[in-house]
């Protein structure tokens, strides 16, 4: 696996985090940007198959 996947990997769990804590201290402004980071990752996924 490339690096390029390495990184992603460890931007959607950056992404999942923040959703998550978002979530639990009822912060919108957290969910909605690990969405949006989570949203990029997955488009950016798609590009890269």
């Amino acid at each position: 696996m490339s690096k390029g996947w390495f990184i992603l990997v460890g931007v959607f769990s950056v992404s999942l985090g923040l959703v998550t804590g978002g979530l639990i201290k009822g912060n919108i402004e957290l969910t909605a940007a690990g969405f949006v980071i989570g949203i990029g990752v997955f488009l950016i996924r798609n590009w890269l198959k």
